[in-house]
């Protein structure tokens, strides 16, 4: 529950800097901020724990970063912090979804194409996400016992709920 909220309130106050060095001023911000936490239905999902949530999270700040790498014309990725939030984020996206996999390769084969310039690193994520997966789906789980008997539904289980069965042995 915490991991979650940490997750939707970064992800919120990344946003409103994000508004507020891109397009609107600060009153604008703050009323757009006043909508969204206000919002009966945000309020509702936002306590609600459910695997889609944080995948979801993660695919609103893969949005914010891309349309930051846009509006700088890729010098967004200069920076080594913004690499590493962007490769975290997507490992967000990976496993937080059994099919979030297909998302991140879809986000960075469209990254390589629009900007070639950075292709090694986009390369180098693919390459360490999938093989990250590949860890985590065998021998982590493996080691954790998950999987004994679930199949391949549970083998393609979330990881917080993996954590969690591992805290309650």
């Amino acid at each position: 529950t915490i991991f979650q909220e940490l997750l939707i309130a970064a992800a919120l106050l990344y946003f409103c800097k994000f508004l507020r060095d891109y397009l609107c001023n600060f009153k604008t911000v703050i009323i757009t901020l006043l909508l969204i936490v206000l919002n009966p239905a945000f309020m509702r999902m936002s306590v609600t724990l459910w695997k889609d949530l944080p995948f979801s999270w993660c695919i609103f700040m893969i949005s914010i970063f891309i349309m930051k790498i846009i509006f700088t014309k890729g010098d967004w990725l200069l920076s080594i912090s913004h690499k590493i939030f962007f490769v975290v984020i997507l490992a967000g996206i990976t496993f937080f979804r059994h099919n979030g996999i297909v998302s991140s390769l879809v986000i960075l084969a469209a990254l390589i194409i629009f900007f070639k310039k950075y292709w090694k690193f986009f390369l180098i994520a693919i390459v360490g996400l999938f093989l990250s997966r590949v860890v985590l789906y065998g021998p982590v789980y493996k080691s954790l016992n998950v999987a004994s008997d679930g199949g391949k539904a549970e083998i393609i289980g979330i990881p917080m709920n993996q954590l969690a069965f591992a805290y309650n042995k």
